[in-house]
């Protein structure tokens, strides 16, 4: 399930503008996609490499607004997300993560190009202070083809806190560095996990 919201604002601004979740022509909120996730070891000997599969069904009757109405919220249509994940302890306290995203999207409209394909190369280093914290480093470069094709190339630092077994809270801010018609200025992320 993914739960949006996105604001445009003027500067000066504050980033906890977009908590207020509102419905206007600078603000929108919503329940944007819903779908299945399946996660497996493809290889029973090497644990550490794994591959999760999900297909968002799109909630969004008006994605867009050419008339300004209100902002984009997200794509309007289906999305298959793969994901093959790799981790590895380095030392101690200090591990490694990478992934490899390959993901499509399928658009309801034909106005629209109606398919996407973007990939993502990511990488984590990642330092355990304590037993429900960890800090970590990251880089992603990912290029797209289709609707909107180009790329872009960030790179950031974040924490992520374990309020229990089930709850982790997380925190990052990153940069682009490189982008063509895709990725621009700088992210503050906030968010939480359930998992049960």
């Amino acid at each position: 399930m993914l739960y949006k919201s996105v604001r445009t604002d003027s500067l000066p601004a504050s980033f906890t503008n977009v908590f207020q979740l509102h419905n206007n022509s600078t603000a929108r909120s919503g329940l944007s996609h819903i779908g299945p996730v399946i996660r497996w070891s493809p290889f029973p000997g090497i644990p550490s490499i794994t591959y999760q599969s999900t297909f968002y069904f799109s909630l969004i009757k008006t994605p867009h607004a050419p008339d300004g109405s209100h902002p984009f919220l997200d794509y309007p249509g289906s999305i298959w997300w793969n994901q093959f994940m790799y981790n590895a302890q380095l030392s101690g306290h200090w591990y490694y993560y990478g992934g490899v995203d390959l993901t499509f999207r399928f658009w309801k409209k034909a106005s629209f190009n109606p398919f996407l394909v973007s990939a993502s190369l990511k990488s984590f280093i990642s330092y355990f202070p304590g037993r429900f914290t960890t800090l970590y480093a990251m880089a992603e470069w990912s290029p797209s083809v289709g609707i909107q094709s180009g790329y872009w190339l960030q790179a950031g630092f974040g924490i992520k806190i374990f309020l229990s077994r089930h709850i982790e809270m997380e925190t990052a801010m990153t940069k682009f560095l490189y982008g063509k018609n895709a990725g621009a200025g700088s992210t503050i992320n906030l968010g939480s996990r359930s998992q049960w």
